[in-house]
Order: structure tokens, then C-alpha cells, then sequence
């Protein structure tokens, strides 16, 4: 084995026993890690109890879905199993995380076998911080990256071989990715542009899928295509949150990325360059608008290891081999600084704790046992005990931003004896007003998986 794929071969198996201690720890931990994956549990309990998922935002504003509902159908078989809990959830990204290894791996071989090389750069995106952090959360992007990926490789089978089948497969998951969650449109896209020949097959099979949406959107009363619009308002308002050490790994890995692109000459690769090309435009423009929700590089990472497995088995350039091996090396220096959980996590667990918010997660239910559970908190699993889920904030803004609720209609807060909230929810006109009969009891400190910092606002009835 020749030395920079020891190298390689090296870090990569280091930074994956890292990446699945920490995994498992997310899997079996009890409480959110990220506020989003209450989505998952509205979808779920609304299945469960036989209520519409998409239902009338006037009539029940406090049930938004913004995603059709490939993830809760997928779900909902292990709920039935283990339960309304998080890991009922989790379990469907581990599951659909390491079918997109397997994938991106049999992707691989296809383009040159050398199992030692497919594996290193298979494994390859573990060591970024962006999917470090994805781990197995209860989100849609595991499952979108491996309809994505799924679509390419058919895709690309296709144009080997010429077996329509694989084209209309293809073409299948390439909509399933964007139907999980809209940001995966970077298949249907690619598949459109490589293919321009068959355009007009394309564009047919693109009409039934619309035309299946719209009869969905009817038995829904309408209310599909308003929540997976109307709600996701907003998209390309920049905010510019990119200069810290975590994006210059990014920026150098993407770098390195279209050198290859400019380096690999052959033309059955244009289908990957293509979407690397999109889903790195597409969500680097989302990543500047959302700021350090860095898990919108997902995409362009797995391709980008597409790319530079491409560039070290098959484009004879030393500096570019060399280049990739730097890259690497300097990545996990700079995701071994930045996060919280370092490599020396892997010899010293007992110093970290399961998630970086267990302190402040005891200090909640605190508040909610010693209420009787009688809280508004935006941190669905507090509840379970008391058969609730509630909203967060961050629904009721997009419920204001919408004006399907105006400022009056958080008087219903009134009826809980303690209010735990994000601190943004403050933005509201009136909101001091309305919780009048509250005091401020404690301000926490809540960490998302990106490491950003959070106010949670204590609240009690002082009347």
C-alpha cells in the first residue's frame, strides 16, 4: 500500500470511531438535540391519532409540517415498535446514513475498483465537521442525501450501459430527494442538463409527479402545498456568517473540488461535476442566508468526495494527490479545534457528557416536574411524561410572518404556570405585555449541534 494511503487510511478510521461513539450517543440520548426535530414528533403523533399532518393552519396553527411526508411514513414502523420517542426517530437517519456510505462505496468501484480507495474516500466526508455533527439526528437530510446520491449513481449506470430502466430509477430518486426535503433538487437538475437529449421524457415524467402532487394537495384540502411553501418564505434573504475557522476546511476542500473538475477530462464524469457544481451554488446560498446552519453543505461534501476519489485514482498528479492528503489533514486539525468534542473524546468519554446541553436539559425538567408539567417549552421530550407536544417560538414566527396570527393570539400562554422559550420569541410586539404575570426566573444557555449559543428564558406566574 503505497504511504499517503496509510495516511489516509489512518485518519479516516479514526475520525469514524469518533463519529460513531458520538452517533450512538445522540441515538440513545433522551432529550432534543436540535429544536427541529419536533417537527418529526407532530408528523408522528398526528399519524398516530389518525389527524391529518397538513392540516389547516387557521383552524390548528400550532401543527406546521414543512416537509412532505416521506420521513414520517418511513418512521412510523419503528415508532409502532419502539414507541413515541427519539430514538424511534434517530434510527432512520443511522439506518439511511450508512446506506449512503454503502452506495457512495459501490459508486466507487464502479468508476475503479480499488476497495482500500473507495473505502478511504467513501468514509471520506465523516471527517468534515458538517457531518460530524449530522450524526443520527432526528432529521430529513440523511435520507434526502441517500436519494440524491442513489439518483447519480443510476444515473450514471446508465450512461454505461443504456438501460432505460436505470434512467427512469434514476429519475424516481432524484424526485424522492427533493420530495424528503426541497433543498435536493441538484439530481433533477443534473439529470436534466447531462441528459438534454431526452428532455422532453424527462419532462413528462416531471408532469405526473406534479400532477400526483397536485391530487395530494386536493385530498389535503390545499393545505399540502401551503405548508411546504408559505412556510419556508424567506429563502434568499442574506446573512453573511462565514468567517471562523470551520468554513476555511470548506473552502480549501471545495477549492481542491473544482480543480479536479478542471483536471478530470473524461465526459461520463460531467453528471458528477454537475451536481457537485449545483448543490455547491445552491446550498452555499442557503448557508449564507440561515448563516451557520452548516448542515446545507451535506450535498456538495458527498459529491466532493466523488470528485477527488476520481482525481487520486485516475488523474496523474502528484501535487493534486498530495493536495487531497493536506486537505484532509488540515480538516480534521481544524474540526479537532473547533468542535467541543475533539479526537480525545475516543479515550476520555467520561469527561463529556452525552450532548453538550445535558446540564442545561436537567435544569428544564426541573422547572417542568416542580409545575406539574403545566409548562410551555419548546423542547418537545420534556412533555412526554404528560402526553404533550407544544411549538416552538420559532412556528409561532413563521405563523406572525405569515399573518395567520397576529399578536393577540399568544394570550393562550396565559394558561401555563411556566414559560421555557427561546429568547427570540421576544421579537414580538406586545409579547412583555401579554406575559405580564410572568418573572424571569433564570436565563440558560442551550448549544445547538452547530455550537451555536442559545438564550433559554425561564419564565414563572408571579400573580
Amino acid at each position: 500500500m503505497k504511504p499517503e494511503k496509510i495516511i489516509l487510511f489512518v485518519i479516516i478510521l479514526i475520525a469514524l470511531i469518533n463519529f460513531l461513539l458520538l452517533s450512538f450517543d445522540v441515538l440513545f440520548y433522551k432529550y432534543d438535540i436540535d429544536f427541529s426535530e419536533g417537527f418529526m414528533f407532530y408528523g408522528l403523533q398526528n399519524l398516530e391519532n389518525g389527524i391529518p399532518i397538513y392540516q389547516n393552519p387557521e383552524e390548528n396553527y400550532f401543527n406546521i409540517i414543512k416537509y412532505p411526508p416521506i420521513y414520517y411514513l418511513i418512521s412510523y414502523p419503528l415508532y409502532k415498535i419502539f414507541g413515541l420517542n427519539l430514538f424511534s426517530l434517530r434510527i432512520v437517519s443511522a439506518i439511511f446514513s450508512l446506506l449512503t456510505i454503502l452506495v457512495l462505496f459501490k459508486f466507487l468501484i464502479k468508476i475503479k475498483k480499488g476497495y482500500i480507495s473507495a473505502a478511504i474516500f467513501a468514509l471520506f466526508p465523516i471527517a468534515s465537521t458538517v457531518v460530524f455533527w449530522q450524526t443520527f439526528q432526528a432529521r430529513l437530510e440523511w435520507i434526502a442525501m441517500f436519494f440524491s446520491i442513489s439518483s447519480i449513481f443510476l444515473s450514471y449506470r446508465y450512461n454505461l450501459n443504456k438501460n432505460e430502466k436505470l434512467f427512469y430509477m434514476a429519475l424516481v430518486f432524484a424526485n424522492l430527494a427533493f420530495l424528503t426535503k426541497q433543498l435536493f433538487f441538484a439530481p433533477i437538475l443534473a439529470i436534466t442538463i447531462f441528459y438534454r437529449n431526452k428532455f422532453f421524457q424527462i419532462i413528462k415524467f416531471e408532469l405526473l409527479v406534479v400532477i400526483a402532487l397536485l391530487i395530494f394537495n386536493h385530498l389535503t384540502d390545499g393545505n399540502f402545498l401551503l405548508h411546504i411553501t408559505e412556510f419556508s418564505k424567506g429563502l434568499f434573504l442574506y446573512r453573511a456568517d462565514l468567517m471562523n475557522s470551520m468554513f476555511i476546511q470548506y473552502g480549501m476542500l471545495f477549492v481542491l473540488s473544482l480543480l479536479s473538475i478542471y483536471l478530470i477530462k473524461d465526459r461520463k464524469y460531467g453528471l458528477i461535476k454537475i451536481a457537485f457544481l449545483i448543490s455547491l451554488i445552491s446550498n452555499f446560498i442557503l448557508l449564507i442566508r440561515h448563516g451557520s446552519w452548516i448542515y446545507y453543505l451535506l450535498e456538495p461534501i458527498l459529491y466532493s468526495s466523488i470528485l477527488l476519489y476520481i482525481s487520486f485514482t485516475k488523474v496523474k498528479k502528484p501535487f493534486l494527490s498530495y493536495g487531497i492528503i493536506a486537505v484532509i489533514l488540515i480538516s480534521v486539525f481544524i474540526w479537532n479545534t473547533y468542535d467541543s468534542r475533539n479526537l480525545l473524546y475516543i479515550f476520555d468519554r467520561d469527561n463529556y457528557p452525552p450532548i453538550v446541553n445535558y446540564q442545561t436539559d436537567l435544569k428544564i425538567i426541573d422547572y417542568v416536574e416542580k409545575n406539574d408539567g403545566n409548562c410551555y417549552t419548546e423542547h418537545t421530550t420534556y412533555l412526554f411524561p404528560y402526553g404533550k407536544i407544544l411549538p416552538e417560538s420559532w412556528l409561532l414566527i413563521e405563523l406572525y410572518r405569515n399573518k395567520i396570527i397576529d399578536e393577540n393570539s399568544f394570550e393562550f400562554i396565559n394558561n401555563y404556570k411556566c414559560l421555557i422559550f427561546y429568547g427570540r420569541i421576544l421579537e414580538f410586539p406586545n409579547f412583555n405585555t401579554i406575559i405580564s404575570s410572568y418573572k424571569l426566573k433564570e436565563k440558560l444557555i442551550w448549544i445547538d449541534h452547530n455550537l451555536n449559543k442559545r438564550d433559554i428564558l425561564v419564565y414563572e406566574r408571579s400573580i
